[in-house]
């Protein structure tokens, strides 16, 4: 399980090793037991082994043709789907690796030309929803079939959010915190906001936190950068990111909380902290663990080679 020892032990983190290079705001996604990852800082395609325990070469995967950053990613049919992203050309790109011929192609793009979208898998395709286009958030919203390769417009989100953490349970998708108009419009670290947005793909609507009379639990700490969230056992988890004058972050403006929410209950419990309090991570789940690799230390731009592993 990507290096943990065999000792290890429920609701903790480890450290695993550390990757060739220091990212930042990263995406990526777990095929076939090797972890796939990009960011910025460089164009490579980092592949981490889990049956070695090792990193391989720096130049084992091909590079993605538009090495922006701020993407987002699934995985679909057994490749590593980027969604978009912000500098390099690859704004509301859909750029597909597939491991077994190590090669990268294109997908249809997405209707708007955004970065830091939040995504999840839903049906028999994804969503995507909000991001950054021309230094504003956007709330458009909409649904990719890999099979015709095609997007659909959706019902847009409530808020606008970019920098927001996703995840969906294959029916319901939502979009945790991030930052937007009033507090982080553009990419600029800001304190973000707690609103909790759930998507129904049955019925095409939205519900939201901040409406009125609305029965959904806001994050208990508002902020944005927290990247994925994981859905595992039922539950969602939302770790790490940053602010400027929020409250409860480190000496960096970053944050090593682990929010954990049960949709069912409608309630946060805090789990394990995050042992180097980060942001612009992307969090993934793997046989029961939940790995975050990269991510910046200090708000803003910042990288790292940090990867920690966490047994909830």
């Amino acid at each position: 399980m990507l290096g943990l020892s065999e000792g290890a032990r429920v609701d903790e983190w480890e450290s695993a090793p550390v990757m060739p290079v220091a990212l930042g705001e990263v995406a990526g996604g777990i095929i076939d037991d090797r972890l796939y990852l990009v960011g910025e800082g460089w164009p490579a395609t980092l592949v981490f082994d889990s049956s070695t325990g090792e990193w391989l070469p720096l130049a084992t995967a091909a590079t993605r043709p538009f090495p922006g950053h701020h993407h987002a990613a699934e995985v679909v049919d057994g490749r590593l789907h980027l969604i978009g992203g912000l500098g390099g050309d690859s704004e509301g790109r859909v750029q597909v690796y597939d491991p077994e011929e190590n090669r990268w192609t294109l997908a249809a793009r997405l209707p708007f030309a955004a970065g830091s979208v939040a995504t999840g898998l839903i049906g028999s395709g994804l969503v995507a929803c909000g991001g950054i286009v021309d230094d504003r958030t956007v709330a458009d919203c909409a649904f990719f079939d890999p099979s015709a390769n095609t997007w659909t417009s959706l019902a847009p989100l409530p808020l606008p959010r970019n920098h927001a953490a996703a995840v969906s349970d294959g029916r319901r998708f939502w979009v945790i915190g991030g930052r937007g108009p009033g507090s982080g419009d553009g990419n600029v670290p800001a304190d973000g906001f707690a609103d909790v947005q759930c998507y129904d793909l049955a019925t095409n609507t939205w519900q939201s936190s901040a409406e009125p009379g609305s029965s959904l639990v806001p994050l208990p700490q508002e902020r944005g950068g927290m990247g994925k969230a994981v859905f595992h056992r039922g539950e969602l988890y939302v770790i790490g990111g940053e602010t400027l004058t929020g409250a409860g972050a480190g000496p960096d403006l970053t944050y090593d909380r682990v929010d954990v929410y049960d949709p069912v209950a409608n309630t946060w419990r805090l789990g394990a902290a995050l042992p180097t309090a980060r942001h612009g991570i992307f969090p993934l789940l793997h046989a029961g663990t939940i790995v975050v690799a990269g991510g910046g230390p200090v708000v803003g731009s910042s990288a790292s080679r940090i990867v920690e592993i966490y047994t909830p």
